[in-house]
């Protein structure tokens, strides 16, 4: 596999985590796409468009998004399963 291939793949498998991470931490804390978008400062669609995997995020966006939801960031990128240490912002 040539290196530039394996950037992507992995490029895309932590865009998929992300996008799963961030409608299940959205739904658990029973909030619409339009909430978490106000809540984040970004609009409906951007959010939509994340979650289906489609759009990339900056740092700035994952710090908005976890903020927004109260979690860390870094809850965002690993399997919910991997460390639930993760799944909240310390005190």
């Amino acid at each position: 596999m040539a290196r530039g291939s394996l950037h992507r793949d992995i490029g895309a498998a932590l865009r998929r985590q992300f996008a799963h991470n961030l409608r299940h931490f959205r739904r658990k804390r029973g909030m619409t796409q339009h909430d978490l978008a106000s809540a984040a400062g970004v609009g409906r669609t951007f959010v939509s468009q994340v979650e289906r995997g489609h759009f990339s995020v900056t740092l700035e966006t994952i710090g908005a998004f976890s903020a927004a939801l109260g979690i860390s960031p870094a809850a965002l990128m690993v399997p919910p399963a991997v460390d639930q240490r993760f799944s909240t912002v310390p005190a």
